[in-house]
């Protein structure tokens, strides 16, 4: 996958391959390449995503069944501003 732009970040995923954090954060404006840089991601490592929903009980079951996973996945929350509290301190 070529990415055009995001230099730093590109070469922090790049770099980072072997190492990379078990959680992160991409946030942004609309349209600033979040999914791409997503997509970018999973690409690298060879990973599945799971769309996952904003209601407290759906965010507290993705978080229980990815302690139990043994193969890597990318959990996806989007549009988290729309979450309930509840769901957020989940």
């Amino acid at each position: 996958m070529r990415v055009i732009g995001q230099k730093d970040l590109i070469n922090f995923i790049n770099n980072s391959i072997d190492s990379f954090p078990r959680f992160c954060i991409i946030c942004g404006p609309k349209g600033s390449g979040k999914r791409t840089i997503e997509y970018y991601i999973q690409d690298m490592l060879g990973i599945e995503k799971v769309n996952c929903g904003l209601k407290v009980n759906e965010v507290r079951n993705y978080i229980n069944m990815a302690y139990t996973q043994n193969d890597r996945l990318c959990y996806v929350f989007e549009d988290c501003d729309d979450m309930s509290l509840n769901a957020k301190n989940a």
